[in-house]
């Protein structure tokens, strides 16, 4: 679980809020074996996805078409969509103060 946050955290992701998160989902998954599958299972879908994205982006552009770059099949947009319902579950089933920052963000 580490290396894949680390892995997250190299992509530019900000996981400063998964302290909170990880506090309040640890009280709950302990009591709850299925939100803790749930998320192992949502972490495969996602590492499918990226290498799916990764596949689709690094193609060569075709000669004649210039820089066009290829939109995503089927399955990867109903592997997207499938993520997102797991996510918007996994949400649902958390207080909503572990799904927020609780500091302000100012951009420089």
């Amino acid at each position: 679980e580490e290396d894949e946050l680390q892995t997250l955290s190299s992509l530019g992701i900000d996981l400063s809020h998964l302290e909170s998160f990880d506090d309040g989902l640890s009280k709950d998954a302990e009591g709850s074996p299925e939100i803790q599958q749930k998320l192992e299972y949502t972490t495969s879908l996602l590492k499918r996805l990226q290498q799916m994205q990764y596949d689709r982006l690094s193609v060569p552009p075709h000669p004649r078409l210039g820089h066009t770059i290829l939109p995503p099949s089927d399955s990867e947009v109903n592997l997207a969509t499938e993520i997102t319902g797991n996510l918007t579950e996994l949400a649902k089933q958390v207080p909503p103060g572990a799904l927020v920052v609780d500091r302000v963000c100012t951009l420089k």
